[in-house]
């Protein structure tokens, strides 16, 4: 994890790793931003992502895939591009050879899906293929099962009004390596007729 790296020195003091949980010995990876001049980069780059506010005067953000903007950052010899670039380097390094051959591991689920993208998913009452927009996600666990669970949202219409509905979906957990398309719900973009 990128922030096992951070953690080695000094040299990074803006950086906590995670947060535990109150009821468990569970941890949940983040990034606590103290620096206001790292958390005015990230206002632009995760700009209009419902999932994470960085209004706050120390905002923290959970450790999530918002990689295509921040090289349109001008100032590249700047520390806060650096922790950006070591955060970029991470993820790189851990999901593009899986996501090239359209694999992925239960553990990275929160790498895969992106706020705003759409999610291939069968629809439980129909039968039938169904896109929904992705909002937010977290893992869940409930009567010893556990799954990451999918915030989305989609346009809907149920005689009388038309507009936007929520749904939640989830990808039960497993083990390994496991086909992206074979996910109970996955970005749409992996799907092989997405054209």
């Amino acid at each position: 994890m990128i922030l096992s790296r951070l953690k080695s020195g000094p040299r990074y003091p803006n950086l906590r790793p995670s947060w535990k949980h109150r009821n468990s010995e569970e941890e949940t990876p983040y990034i606590d931003i103290k620096s206001e001049g790292l958390r005015d980069i990230l206002r632009v780059v995760l700009h209009g992502i419902k999932a994470i506010s960085l209004m706050e005067d120390k905002p923290s953000v959970i450790e999530t895939e918002y990689t295509e903007n921040i090289d349109n950052d001008s100032d590249h010899d700047s520390v806060y591009a650096e922790y950006l670039r070591l955060l970029i380097d991470h993820l790189k390094d851990r999901l593009e050879l899986m996501l090239q051959y359209g694999y992925i591991t239960y553990d990275l689920l929160w790498a895969l899906f992106k706020p705003g993208c759409h999610v291939y998913t069968i629809w439980l009452g129909t039968k039938e293929p169904r896109c929904v927009r992705f909002d937010a996600g977290e893992e869940m666990t409930q009567n010893d099962e556990t799954w990451w669970n999918l915030e989305c949202r989609f346009i809907d219409y149920d005689g009388v009004k038309f507009g936007e509905a929520g749904i939640f979906l989830r990808v039960v957990k497993f083990r390994g390596l496991k086909p992206i398309e074979s996910l109970e719900a996955f970005p749409l973009r992996y799907y092989l007729r997405h054209e």
